[in-house]
Parts: C-alpha cells; structure tokens; sequence
C-alpha cells in the first residue's frame, strides 16, 4: 500500500502503475458517496478509480485577528467577506520601520497561490473539462483575480518587500506570521488550529472563508488530495485493501482525523455527531469548517499534465509581479501555453 499525492497520481495511474479498485469496492458495498464530492473526484483517472482518499487539501480558510480588525474599522467577528474588505485591511494595517521594510502586514498574500484562490472565488475555473476548448486562463474574472492580487501586493509594499518579509519570517506553517503578531491575516489549512492551540492559545481570532471577488458563484477549490493506493506489482494486494479501506473509510480514518488531530474527514458522516465530540473541544470554529467543506466544490483536474500547466501559470504571474508583462499580455501567454499542454 501505498499514499500518493495528487501531481504523482495522475502520472501513475496513465502509466499503469496503480490498480483499480472499483471492484474491491462494489464487493465491499463502499460507496463513493461516503466522500465529500470534491475529494472523490481526486481519486479518479478516465473514469476508473485507482484510490481512496486519506488526507486532502481541501479546506483553504482565512484567519483574521480580531482585534487587528476591530481597530481596522471591520467586524471583528465576520472578518473581511470580500476582496474590497482585504483590500482595506491590507493599507490600514500594514506598517514600515524608517527605512521602509515591512514590520507588520495585514494580510500574507501567497504568491501565484492567491491568484488561483481568488479565481475561483471569483467564481470561475481555470480548466473546465481539461481539454483545450475548456482552458480559460484568460478569462475576464481570471484577469480580476490577478489584478486583485496585484492590488494586495502594491498596498503590502510591493513584491520584492513582501517577499524580503516573508523570508525573514521563517516557515509559514509552524511560526506563521500571525500567531507571531506580524501579520493581522492568513490563508492556512485546518491544521493551524492546532499550532494556535500548542503556540499561542489566548489568540484572539477566527476563522472562515477566503473573501470572495464581486462575481460568480464563489467556488470552494479543493486542489490535492493524499491517496490510498495499491500498486499494480503488490505481493499481497488484498491485505493492502484491508488497510487502505481502515485508514481513508473505517475507524482508522476517524481516530487520525477527527479524534486525534480534530480535523474534519474526507468521510461526511465522521465530521457529524456522535464522531465530532473531541474535534469539537480542540477546534472552536468545527461549524465554520464544516461551512466551507458544504460549500460549492470544484477540484483540480487529475491530469498527468497537470504539473507542467501549474508551472505556467506560476510563471505568469511571476512575469507580472516582476514587471515583465503586462496582466493581458501574461494571460494571453498563459492560455497558449496551457492549452497546448492538454492538446
């Protein structure tokens, strides 16, 4: 048995290194329904599944300090609900020594990442179908996410600063710079709960959904996901099933996630009562959570091309923040590139 990620999985799956399960499934009367949608999708390569889904990147969340906020002139207790809002608290809360350096930052833009984010919570999907015709890189409200996050990097002191910053700062996760009381906003996992928790408990924060651009339907990206999988050469791929159904569908997965780590499941009925008892008492916002695993799911294609189209994209967004191109002339790059990747 083995646990792979999303950009290898698709690579192993088209080059027939991985078995399907769909039987092993039927005759177990496991159904994908189990799953939230998105994160099922995730285990699928050209209509066969070839995994169960253990652990996903599927929960992107924003943290705002409440206090910052309130001083901001926000809702301490609704945070920033739309780009606008994130716009505001990025002028009025970052701040500079004399020499211009960033001392604090009102909120941690991550880099080509934002972009993507803000696309989708604008309401539109890069991919489509992921085949050439539904490649909409150059997209109007793709082209107002990137122009937004622009926007957040010129009112945080500019790409080069922010970066010096966030170097300076250290590891994004582990010491992130709001438990640090450098930065007043971030984009993290679930996880960082339970850094708060171990690192700065009497924080005074929430936690709830990115902001959303002024357009479409505000889509929930869910872009990887740790999949169980059996490899086609298995000495003993039946023991192997055994296990993988333990860790991503039966107690295994509850005790990791939910009990241990008070994290939701991929499993929808472990992240309801009576499962969520001891998630509850370790994350205050489980509701919040839950919030944005209902909300409109859409899943990054699982495509052996989907790395060489990601590094495109993050080459794009580099050429305009390092001023090399303009938005329109790196988006129409961008789209030419893309498309010819998944011709």
């Amino acid at each position: 048995l083995t646990m792979i990620y999303t950009v290898e999985f698709a690579p192993a799956a088209a080059q027939g290194a991985l078995q399907s399960v769909d039987d092993r499934l039927a005759a177990d009367d496991v159904s994908s329904d189990a799953w939230y949608p998105g994160i099922w999708d995730m285990t699928q390569w050209e209509g066969t599944t070839y995994g169960v889904p253990f652990v996903g990147n599927f929960l992107q969340l924003f943290y705002w300090n409440m206090d910052d906020y309130a001083a901001a002139g926000l809702d301490p207790e609704t945070g920033a609900l739309v780009w606008d809002d994130l716009r505001h608290v990025m002028s009025e809360l970052s701040t500079f020594d004399d020499d211009g350096n960033i001392d604090h930052l009102g909120f941690v833009p991550g880099g080509w990442g934002e972009w993507m984010m803000g696309t989708y919570r604008n309401g539109h999907d890069w991919y489509g179908d992921a085949t050439p015709d539904g490649i909409a890189i150059d997209h109007p409200l793709s082209q107002e996410a990137l122009e937004f996050v622009v926007d957040l990097y010129a009112r945080g002191g500019g790409w080069d600063s922010v970066g010096a910053a966030l170097e300076g700062w250290g590891n994004q996760q582990l010491g992130n710079p709001m438990i640090a009381g450098v930065a007043s906003s971030i984009r993290s996992g679930i996880f960082t709960v339970n850094v708060i928790n171990n690192q700065n408990p009497d924080l005074p924060y929430k936690l709830g959904k990115y902001p959303h651009g002024p357009n479409g339907e505000h889509l929930d990206l869910i872009q990887a996901c740790w999949n169980m999988v059996i490899p086609t050469n298995a000495q003993n791929p039946d023991a192997a099933w055994t296990l993988a159904k333990y860790l991503s569908h039966g107690e295994g997965h509850l005790k990791f996630m939910v009990e241990i780590q008070g994290r939701p499941a991929m499993i929808r009925d472990y992240n309801m009562a009576p499962h969520d008892a001891k998630a509850r008492e370790v994350n205050p916002y489980w509701d919040d959570a839950l919030e944005v695993l209902n909300g409109k799911q859409v899943s990054l294609p699982v495509s052996d091309k989907l790395g060489a189209a990601q590094n495109i994209l993050r080459e794009a967004f580099e050429r305009v923040m390092l001023e090399v191109d303009s938005v329109g002339d790196a988006l129409s790059w961008a789209q030419g590139e893309v498309e010819a990747i998944f011709a």
